[in-house]
């Protein structure tokens, strides 16, 4: 054979490039994420029914799009309340209504899954009488990996492996011999 090796470097090297140009998810396993949270009507009244819109990003302001994404609205930094039932209205959206009660300090905490990671959070804000709290941000920590995005990573790293494994194979079959030489 002219180039030893030569089969098992191509394969390694196309392993690697695949799993460097393959698709990824919106946001990486394990990162933060983020919420943005606006609520309209303006202004609302308490006790009145508002819109909460949220919106879910990364860390390159790209749209996260979460096979679940549930909210629980608690008066004050209670760590319960009232779940908010929230459904997709586009790409990493998600929209309800939640009713205000009163005036006062708020806290709605957040909890979203996409490919088996899950992340949770919470914004605070205030509603004074006759105003709409003004739009909030949180970051979304990691809380865990299970199913899907927990194999997508594990598959990723043994194709990673036995990529560079069959470059280094590769380029030690080919050990010195140079074209021409035979």
């Amino acid at each position: 054979m002219r180039y030893p090796g030569a089969l098992q470097f191509a394969l390694g090297l196309s392993c690697a490039l695949l799993l460097a140009l393959g698709p990824r998810p919106a946001a990486a396993h394990g990162a933060t994420i983020g919420a943005r949270v606006q609520f309209d009507p303006h202004p609302a009244q308490p006790e009145s029914r508002v819109r909460l819109v949220v919106d879910l990003f990364d860390a390159y302001d790209n749209p996260v799009d979460g096979e679940e994404v549930r909210a629980l609205l608690a008066r004050g930094s209670r760590a319960h309340g009232r779940p908010v039932a929230l459904a997709r209205v586009g790409e990493g959206r998600y929209a309800g209504e939640i009713g205000l009660g009163e005036a006062g300090d708020w806290t709605l905490w957040l909890d979203a899954r996409a490919l088996g990671t899950r992340w949770r959070g919470k914004v605070d804000f205030t509603v004074e009488e006759g105003a709409t709290p003004p739009p909030g941000q949180a970051a979304l920590e990691h809380v865990e990996t299970t199913g899907p995005g927990l194999w997508i990573g594990v598959a990723s790293t043994v194709g990673l492996v036995i990529g560079a494994a069959a470059v280094w194979w590769g380029l030690r079959q080919g050990g010195g011999d140079r074209p021409g030489e035979g």
